[in-house]
């Protein structure tokens, strides 16, 4: 038992975040919240009928908060999520914002409609333990503590929780059918929101598609949400998975018009930021030394990046800045697929 729980507490502490990775995170965290997070003031005035609380503590609420309430809320949150961004009481703003967050939606939530933003939730919760205050931040500057060492504890924890998500996710989905063979659940929400309003012909895609194609997604669908929990216990799988993840949210987002972005957005949380850097001078490096040469591995990663590219252009659909993020986060992890397979080109170098 004893060694079982040392090789436990090992695999926790094991990580290759730093401080600073997670510095950059939470400034990019914390103004993704502040420019895209919907604002709850908008439901103020809203008959009392039209609430349809979600089950949980939102039930005991019978009427619609008054404006004035929703006004402090929403405040109280955009303080919270100014504070972490600077990096002042971090802990302390991590905690508030998740709260605060889990409130703001929980009301908005109250008149139909769910959305995926638990990880919104989760980031600040399970962060506000990791330190990713010590750098780049008013309490660096205020405590002098700036120690790049990083707990990689919260980080397995918050995988852990993402991981459960996916699971709880997929669930509903068993429930409801997706893996009959006799039913596809894709191409019902494809016919249902993705026929207008798009630069790509779906009546044509709809045609064109066997049905045998429409349950490869479906099964794939679910077996990618069970999947993640899996590849917990392995970072450079989690991370393939990742990246799996922001390439299957563009296709969402291309075909069926959603974005994900609070999930593509909580992904930055497992990038190593500080060697991003890195990344670009031995990019550059190797194409000014002319050493790639043509292999299989290599022009399929071509093709791939250039199929990607392309969907990050639909992508955009109508969305603003949201759609923009996932796009971003779709191709990031294009790329980083695309260097996977083509193996011997130096996109991610491998002291990464």
């Amino acid at each position: 038992m004893a060694r079982l729980l040392a090789a436990f507490d090992d695999w926790v502490a094991r990580g290759p975040f730093t401080a600073r990775d997670l510095a950059v995170f939470r400034i990019i965290f914390a103004s993704a919240v502040l420019l895209m997070l919907p604002r709850v003031t908008l439901v103020a005035g809203r008959p009392d009928s039209f609430l349809a609380p979600p089950p949980g503590p939102f039930e005991l609420m019978h009427t619609v908060p008054s404006e004035g309430m929703l006004l402090v809320l929403e405040i109280l949150l955009m303080l919270a999520a100014a504070s972490l961004c600077v990096g002042l009481f971090t802990t302390f703003s991590s905690l508030a914002l998740s709260g605060l967050i889990m409130v703001n939606l929980g009301i908005e939530y109250s008149f139909g409609g769910l959305e995926h933003t638990i990880f919104l939730v989760l980031v600040p919760l399970t962060l506000a333990f990791s330190g990713w205050g010590r750098q780049w931040s008013l309490d660096s500057l205020r405590t002098g503590v700036t120690d790049d060492d990083e707990p990689q504890w919260p980080l397995r924890l918050l995988a852990a929780g993402m991981g459960v998500a996916f699971v709880g996710a997929a669930i509903p989905k068993m429930q409801a059918g997706w893996l009959d063979p006799t039913t596809h659940a894709v191409q019902g929400f494809v016919l249902r929101l993705g026929i207008h309003g798009h630069a790509i012909p779906m009546e044509s895609v709809l045609d064109a598609t066997p049905g045998w194609t429409w349950e490869i997604l479906d099964v794939a669908t679910v077996a990618l949400e069970l999947v993640v929990v899996l590849t917990v216990i392995h970072w450079p799988s989690f991370r393939v998975a990742l990246a799996v993840l922001c390439t299957f949210h563009l296709g969402v987002l291309v075909f069926l018009d959603i974005s994900f972005w609070q999930n593509a957005v909580a992904y930055g949380a497992f990038v190593s930021w500080t060697a991003l850097p890195d990344l670009v001078r031995g990019l550059r490096r190797w194409l000014m030394a002319g050493r790639w040469r043509p292999s299989i591995g290599s022009l399929a990663a071509i093709g791939l990046i250039a199929v990607g590219t392309y969907a990050c252009r639909l992508g955009i659909v109508s969305h603003g800045f949201d759609g923009g993020v996932t796009v971003l986060a779709g191709l990031v992890g294009i790329l980083y697929l695309g260097s996977l397979i083509a193996r011997r080109a130096i996109v991610w170098s491998p002291r990464m």
